[in-house]
């Protein structure tokens, strides 16, 4: 600074500042700082350029020079910005509110305000700001952009897409903005837009393995196996492999059929990280599809996860508090992501519908944040209502220790969106599974789970669950009854003169040796035909492939893809007779088209997924429907299709025989579950 005056000096630094010359900048305002003092102006200048430069004094700069001068806002907002890097959410909302109490008109300041108060949790805030900065710099994409994740987050799925669209008007070519509108319009359903929005963020950012993954996750969710499993495999590819595309891939090779190619790509990636909770979620539940996995198979790959993923969660569990009186009226929890229009609420409508709220007080805890009909319905049952889904597994499980829950109950084990690490946290001092399937969570924090006589007769080696099983008396599942004026149609083969076979269960149900025995059942039955759910392209190249290797030809087979529920339903019209799945037997699906009077010939092994079909026929007087042997289910269905008379008797009685039967009465299914909690009740009470 020799021969340079200190303000000459100052504007040489702030030349420097503008051009972005930082440390140029930097080096002056500290020369100008050990020969002036502590200047106000060189104090406050140098805060903001060290705070860019991530200096480690950059926070004791801003401090001292709010101390010389504390009425500068930028200042406090640069402040706000350093503590936040660190974590210091308090702090760092209170410097950003300092700063708009002297600037109140500051858009980019509620910008930033919003981003520790969305760090801390405190949503509504932080929408707040975000909206305030929109309002007060309309033009600035962040503000947008930030409010569009935080309201997609919320589940505000249209004021989201609002958000990103016009953040994608002020910069049209940042590609994550256009990669985020793909994932809301995804959210949405709206698989076009959201096509369309991803092709623009490729066309930014030309293998974008992020976007890749998001768009393969759109296909998925849309049906368009194909095209998933290849964007799904690019997103894997080097360099940059997106981790949870593995999860999706496995997921779409599962729904095009091929559940041991799935079973590979989840233990695979599982060897590159083994502490991935959704790969061990999927592989330990994929593996129930696999005829090659057996019972103790899946209970060991169920006690590695524990080992590897729940135990730590569980080794320092505090004593529950909870009254240990075995009479008093109990609080009950069930905690579920589907208490929406999802097949589970076929079965949760019926219990929570017939509770006895004088001895239970009911509380649901929804892992999803959308409301729909059944929603508001599933509400209007429970006397508490809690909507968990923002919360992590910690605070979760704190929560329903909180609420002072006696009983909690899982509908979900190993399926989508589960909170089995908030569980394995032993919130509650008695936990049951149940419901989501027939099965077990290897989970040593829970104690039951249920079943029935059937899916578990005596005899059978328990030993394969980690819980304590529950026998209900009847069944396990309580249906629904569809609503409306849905008629049973005719036994269809009156009219066309030939024997229709179907299954209409998921196509991630069907396997070689099955379409081996269906394909035995079609020779021996001269002309008939089986209709079949399997999504469109390879999947059904495939399946033709291996029956026309069985010796049917393609024309005997018709394919149907996913439909509207009421015309799914209707669809049973057309099937005469249903052929079940093996290892997983149709669960759901068996009911439905029990309900639209097509009788089901089911096979059953060692696994309790396998024994739906046995429990719900054996529920209706129809066990002789049901076979642990190949042969025999062969000889069943080519028996029955054979006999007009008897499927014309069950065409037009089953639907009778359904409603005076276990499978759908509800108040006895009700009394069953709630003796059942009580008795376990009353075993914690003297354990």
């Amino acid at each position: 600074m020799a021969g340079v005056s200190v303000q000459q000096a100052m504007n040489i630094a702030l030349s420097h500042q503008n051009a972005g010359r930082l440390e140029q900048a930097e080096a002056i305002y500290r020369q100008v700082l050990t020969q002036a003092g502590d200047r106000s102006d060189a104090l406050h200048q140098l805060a903001g350029v060290a705070a860019q430069l991530g200096r480690g004094d950059a926070e004791a700069i801003a401090r001292r020079a709010l101390a010389v001068q504390d009425d500068i806002p930028e200042t406090h907002s640069i402040l706000g910005t350093l503590l936040w890097r660190q974590k210091r959410l308090a702090e760092s909302i209170a410097a950003y509110e300092k700063a708009l109490s002297l600037r109140p008109d500051w858009g980019i300041a509620y910008f930033n305000l919003a981003i520790p108060l969305a760090d801390s949790g405190q949503k509504d805030r932080a929408i707040a700001a975000l909206r305030k900065a929109t309002s007060l710099s309309p033009d600035y994409a962040p503000a947008w952009y930030n409010l569009g994740s935080i309201l997609h987050r919320g589940g505000q799925l249209v004021a989201a897409v609002e958000c990103f669209t016009r953040a994608a008007e002020l910069q049209p070519k940042h590609a994550n903005t256009h990669n985020n509108l793909g994932v809301v319009f995804t959210d949405a359903g709206q698989f076009a837009l959201a096509y369309e929005a991803f092709h623009n963020a490729l066309a930014l950012e030309p293998g974008s393995t992020l976007v890749l993954h998001n768009l393969g996750r759109a296909q998925l969710l849309d049906g368009q196996l194909d095209q998933a499993i290849e964007s799904l495999t690019a997103a894997l590819a080097p360099p940059r492999p997106v981790a949870i595309a593995a999860n999706n891939l496995g997921r779409a090779l599962t729904d095009r059929g091929q559940v041991d190619e799935a079973i590979s790509v989840f233990a695979a990636a599982i060897e590159k990280l083994p502490d991935s909770l959704p790969l061990h979620d999927n592989l330990l539940f994929t593996m129930q599809y696999s005829p090659r996995v057996s019972a103790v198979q899946l209970r060991q790959q169920a006690k590695l996860w524990n080992d590897r993923l729940a135990r730590p969660f569980s080794a320092n569990i505090p004593p529950h508090r909870n009254l240990r009186d075995p009479h008093r009226p109990l609080r009950i929890g069930y905690i579920s992501p589907d208490f929406r229009e999802h097949c589970q609420s076929f079965f949760t409508l019926p219990l929570l519908s017939h509770h006895d709220h004088a001895a239970f007080e009911v509380h649901a805890y929804s892992l999803f944040n959308l409301v729909d009909d059944t929603t508001r319905r599933i509400q209007s049952y429970v006397d508490a209502w809690h909507d968990v889904s923002a919360m992590e597994d910690q605070e979760l499980a704190d929560r329903i220790r909180s609420d002072g829950i006696d009983i909690l109950i899982d509908l979900t084990l190993h399926m989508s969106n589960n909170r089995l690490m908030a569980l394995a946290r032993k919130p509650a001092p008695v936990l049951v599974t149940w419901l989501g399937y027939p099965g077990s969570t290897g989970l040593e924090t829970i104690d039951w789970r249920l079943s029935d006589p059937y899916l578990d007769p005596p005899g059978r080696d328990l030993a394969v669950y980690s819980e304590r099983t529950w026998r209900l008396p009847d069944t396990f599942w309580c249906y629904q009854c569809p609503e409306g004026d849905l008629p049973v149609a005719p036994l269809p083969m009156l009219a066309s003169g030939t024997v229709t076979f179907g299954c209409l269960n998921n196509f991630c149900k069907v396997n070689a040796p099955t379409i081996q025995l269906w394909s035995q059942v079609l020779a021996r039955v001269p002309g008939s035909r089986l209709i079949l759910m399997a999504p469109p392209g390879l999947a059904r190249r495939q399946t033709l492939e291996a029956f026309q290797h069985g010796g049917i030809e393609a024309p005997r087979i018709q394919f149907v893809f996913r439909q509207p529920r009421d015309a799914y339903l209707k669809s049973y019209g057309e099937i005469d007779l249903a052929l079940d799945t093996f290892p997983y037997a149709g669960h759901t699906t068996s009911l439905d088209g029990l309900w639209m009077g097509v009788p089901v010939i089911s096979l059953y092994g060692d696994t309790c997924v396998s024994r739906g079909g046995l429990s719900q026929l054996s529920n209706l007087g129809l066990a002789d429907l049901a076979t642990d042997q190949p042969e025999t289910f062969v000889d069943a269905a080519v028996r029955l299709a054979a006999d007009p008379v008897r499927l014309g008797g069950l065409r037009a009685g089953l639907r009778p025989l359904m409603r005076r039967s276990p499978l759908t009465d509800a108040a006895r299914f009700a009394v069953n579950m709630e003796k059942a909690y009580r008795a376990m009740w009353a075993g914690w009470c003297t354990s």
